[in-house]
C-alpha cells in the first residue's frame, strides 16, 4: 500500500465518520419538539400533568420536584388558588358600630384563626379589632386553601347598612396580582 492509498483510505473513514454523526444528529433533532428532546419511557413514569387553577393550562411536572411552576402564567403549582367574594352579615351592637362604620370599600382585611383547634377564621381590620367571625361552611372551604398559601390578601369590596346589621362583601385571593383587580 502506497502513501497515497493510505491517505485516500483515511479520509474516506473520516467523511463516512462525519456523515454517520451528522446524520444521528438530525434523527435527534427531528426527535425534538419545540427544543425539548422527546421523554422515554421510564422518564415519562416519573412526570406528570398538573392543572394550573389560575390559568387552567395543563403542566408537565417532575414528580420528583418539591415546587411546580406553571409555564403559563408563573402560578406556583403547589399552592391552591384563592380568588372569591363572600358575604357576611355583621349585627349593630356598641361593641362593633365604631370601627364598621368606619370601615371603607378597598380598606384591608385579615382573615386567620384565632385558636389552635381552627375551628373557625376571624376577619379583623387593619387596627387588629374582630369585625366577624367566618361561619363554619365557609370556613371549612377556605382553611385548607390559607393554611397551604404564602401570602392571602382581604378586601372589602362593599359595606351596605341594613339598618339593624351590616352586609359586608369581602373579596380574598393569594393572587398578588389580582388583589386590586375589583377596585373602582
Amino acid at each position: 500500500m502506497t502513501m497515497h492509498d493510505f491517505i485516500i483510505v483515511s479520509v474516506t473513514i473520516m467523511v463516512v465518520a462525519i456523515i454517520f454523526f451528522l446524520f444521528i444528529r438530525v434523527k435527534k433533532k427531528k426527535q425534538s419538539t419545540n427544543g425539548y428532546t422527546e421523554v422515554s419511557a421510564t422518564e415519562e413514569m416519573k412526570k406528570t400533568y398538573k392543572l394550573c387553577e389560575r390559568c387552567k393550562k395543563k403542566n408537565y411536572i417532575d414528580k420528583k420536584r418539591l415546587s411546580y411552576i406553571c409555564s403559563s402564567c408563573g402560578w406556583n403549582l403547589s399552592q391552591p388558588y384563592i380568588l372569591s367574594t363572600f358575604s357576611l352579615e355583621v349585627e349593630k351592637s356598641p361593641d362593633t358600630k365604631d370601627f364598621i362604620e368606619n370601615l371603607q370599600a378597598n380598606d384591608s382585611l385579615f382573615i386567620w384563626s384565632t385558636n389552635e383547634n381552627k375551628e373557625n377564621l376571624v376577619v379583623f381590620n387593619e387596627q387588629y379589632e374582630i369585625i366577624t367571625v367566618i361561619p363554619e361552611k365557609l370556613t371549612k372551604e377556605l382553611l385548607p386553601k390559607i393554611e397551604l398559601s404564602a401570602n392571602v390578601f382581604a378586601k372589602l369590596k362593599k359595606k351596605m347598612d341594613h339598618g339593624d346589621h351590616y352586609r359586608l362583601e369581602i373579596f380574598i385571593t393569594n393572587d398578588a396580582q389580582k388583589k386590586y383587580s375589583f377596585v373602582r
